[in-house]
């Protein structure tokens, strides 16, 4: 999980800027008549009221599912998990995700809490990309060699460290809630502060928020840590190939021995180092803690790479 720079204001697209949908006022954007309807049926103490839902009719959100929205979520995340990383377009469609669940909320304590944060259900800033694995829930692999499986996923968990601020209406500040929300939210949180990234694949919290978040993405989930030991381990691999082909290049040019083919090891190596940290990358959130253990392990050898312009610090 890395930090995404994603603006708190609305895309320019047509869902929040164009009015050429029919609202209670005349033409509206396609969110606003989302958040009016919204409030309408999930407000009315007819339809909920004391935590249960009392009407069979259903309500459908038009506006995150729109095209345009998953296409501008698709840009800013780069086809990429929001919570895993994992690069998901080419096998599955991904969710478009509330970040707080917008139906019903499942509490710390397992309380279900009816309706949800309604009025968040198009709003641009409650809105990610996720796999199906992160954010549904679903029973998942622990350990691939006994074959235990745990149930997993966000689905509509909503931990916070004191129940007591949650936001139930519209009406009330969601801001008031933030400083109590107990799992990363990867567009506002810096997930560093939270996870610790291990070369075997695992990922262990710093803090309790980093201890919730493992548990309600399901980020230990076998095949995900599995996956991330592979990137682990071929990372480790170039970073070793690099200082090898630095020591090779510095043992020929103290010799007076042709230094070509040490040149073209040390590109190759540079490319291939350099492809691992592209913005649309998977697991970089990894890579990145393992190479700032790296030039913690390796000061001499990393002062090498950079000296032969081999920029290390730009992906840190």
């Amino acid at each position: 999980m890395i930090f995404i720079q994603k603006h708190t204001e609305d895309p320019d697209i047509s869902v929040y800027k164009e009015k050429r949908w029919n609202g209670s006022s005349g033409k509206t954007t396609l969110a606003a008549r989302d958040l009016e309807k919204a409030i309408a049926h999930y407000a009315d103490p007819i339809n909920f009221n004391n935590n249960k839902k009392l009407t069979r009719k259903k309500f459908k959100y038009e506006a995150y599912s729109h095209k345009d929205t998953k296409k501008a979520l698709n840009e800013i995340f780069k086809s990429k998990c929001a919570y895993c990383e994992s690069f998901i377009m080419h096998i599955e469609p991904g969710d478009i995700e509330h970040f707080r669940p917008k139906a019903e909320i499942h509490s710390k304590t397992g309380e279900v809490l009816i309706p949800g944060y309604y009025w968040l259900g198009a709003d641009w800033n409650n809105l990610l990309l996720s796999c199906i694995k992160c954010n549904r829930s679903n029973n998942e692999a622990i350990n691939i060699a006994n074959g235990a499986v745990q149930n997993m996923g966000k689905a509509n968990h909503f931990p916070l460290f004191d129940e007591s601020k949650r936001i139930r209406s519209h009406t009330n500040n969601i801001k008031i809630e933030d400083a109590f929300v107990a799992i990363i939210n990867p567009c506002v949180d810096e997930p560093n502060d939270h996870l610790v990234f291990e070369d075997n694949g695992q990922v262990r919290p710093i803090d309790s928020k980093g201890e919730n978040s493992i548990e309600v993405y399901g980020l230990f989930r076998a095949d995900l840590v599995l996956k991330r030991s592979m990137v682990a381990r071929d990372l480790n691999s170039t970073l070793i190939t690099l200082t090898i082909a630095v020591q090779l290049l510095e043992s020929s040019s103290a010799n007076g021995l042709p230094i070509e083919d040490n040149l073209f090891l040390l590109e190759i190596q540079k490319e291939a180092l350099y492809s691992c940290f592209q913005e649309d990358a998977e697991y970089l959130g990894l890579k990145r803690q393992k190479l700032a253990r790296f030039k913690a392990q390796n000061p001499f050898s990393y002062q090498k790479l950079i000296d032969l312009s081999i920029d290390l610090n730009r992906f840190l």
